[in-house]
This record gives C-alpha cells, sequence and structure tokens, in this order.
C-alpha cells in the first residue's frame, strides 16, 4: 500500500475513535484522556509503565503513548500492541526491554 493511502486511512481511523470529541489527531488528545478512554491491554500497558519508572521526562511517556496510537493507526490496528509501544519507544530513544 502506497504511504499517502497508509496515511489517509491511520488519519480516517483516528477520525473515527476521536468522532464526537473536541480533537482531531492522536498528538492533541491530552494523555490522560488517552488512558482514560482507551486503555492500553496488558503488555503494552506494562512496556509503557515500565518506561515510566526508569523515565525522568514526565512528558516523555505521554509522547510514547500518542505515538504508540499514531503507529497503531498506521498499521490498521484497534490499539497499540507491544511492538508499537516498543516501537514508540525507540523512536523517542529509549531503550526498549526485552
Amino acid at each position: 500500500m502506497a504511504v499517502r493511502e497508509r496515511v489517509r486511512a491511520a488519519r480516517e481511523r483516528s477520525r473515527r475513535r476521536l468522532d464526537g470529541l473536541p480533537w482531531q489527531a492522536n498528538a492533541e488528545v491530552p494523555a490522560g484522556e488517552l488512558r482514560r478512554r482507551w486503555p492500553l491491554p496488558g503488555p503494552p500497558a506494562a512496556l509503557l509503565r515500565d518506561a515510566e519508572l526508569r523515565g525522568g521526562n514526565l512528558r516523555g511517556p505521554d509522547r510514547v503513548l500518542r505515538m504508540s496510537w499514531t503507529l497503531a493507526d498506521l498499521a490498521g490496528r484497534a490499539a497499540p500492541d507491544r511492538e508499537d509501544v516498543a516501537r514508540a519507544l525507540s523512536l523517542r530513544g529509549g531503550a526498549v526491554l526485552p
């Protein structure tokens, strides 16, 4: 699938999830709202929690969470999996746990 089509499809998935809410993109959603409305399932949540415990920047995990949702949208998944969180952590410069 062409990059343009993947991005278009990802934006549409995000729009459907955010329909009726005051945000239009994952980057605009406050992390607290992401965590409350769309909690991560077990393994991805555990990986993010471990990163939060190791990190010093309190906003870093929030950015990783938003990026994880974007990666899941690009892949066509309903929610981020462990790989999405691991990739988001690596893109933010954080070490990924085994």
